[in-house]
């Protein structure tokens, strides 16, 4: 009887043992498992980034990747109200890269007064993304005379029905060189420009935080 109880006993023993052993191999097998990287959720555009300015009444809409994956079209659009967009223009994308790469665009026929911009990118595999919106202030009706251009020594900025809140004067490099809040009570500004290094700069009038007109000028 005892003999029966001890092989039992040693039976139960070595099951468990071997339903241990399988466990732990199973276990093993799986945290030794390769998982690879899906793609599915990734992204088609990264850094995603735009700028729009108005040159005399024209719009140039620019805008910026950090990387792309399968990207297939860039679609300028506008909007009046910064909600209902209609298209301007399509234009390829580079479908895959990983520097940053710049894209340009231009409205010529701007609506007379805000006006909304975005961009829409679309994937090979019809996966769609927005860049931010960036809005431009334009007015057919306005009068905006920078002079002298060349500049010399001092600038004077005239401005009639759009009164600007603010000008800057920007470099090559897109620095600040200049910033001036305006006098509401005033028509023009003067900004002194004598400590400016000679070359190429660019006027930009703004009423908040919205551009109203862009211009440049030339410092001798």
């Amino acid at each position: 009887m005892n003999r029966i109880f001890t092989l039992l006993v040693t039976v139960v023993i070595f099951n468990l043992s071997a339903q241990a052993s399988y466990n732990s191999s199973k276990t093993l097998a799986v945290s030794q498992q390769t998982v690879e990287p899906s793609t599915k959720n990734l992204l088609p555009v990264y850094g995603f980034t735009i700028k729009a300015t108005n040159y005399n009444d024209k719009v140039e809409i620019w805008w910026r990747t950090e990387t792309e994956v399968e990207t297939k079209t860039f679609e300028v659009e506008r909007s009046s109200d910064g909600i209902h967009f209609t298209s301007l223009v399509v234009i390829d994308g580079a479908k895959n890269s990983n520097v940053p790469l710049e894209y340009k665009s231009a409205d010529d026929n701007p609506s007379n007064g805000v006006n909304f911009y975005r961009v829409k990118e679309t994937s090979s595999t019809n996966v769609v993304s927005y860049s931010a919106i960036a809005k431009v202030k334009t007015s057919k009706d306005a009068v905006v005379k920078l002079y002298p251009n060349p500049v010399h020594e001092k600038l004077t900025i005239q401005y009639d029905v759009m009164q600007p809140t603010q000008i800057k004067i920007i470099d090559l490099m897109g620095r600040t060189i200049k910033s001036v809040q305006t006098n509401k009570a005033s028509s023009f500004t003067s900004i002194d420009v004598n400590s400016l290094a000679t070359g190429t700069y660019t006027v930009i009038l703004y009423d908040k935080e919205t551009i109203i007109q862009t211009q440049r000028i030339l410092k001798q």
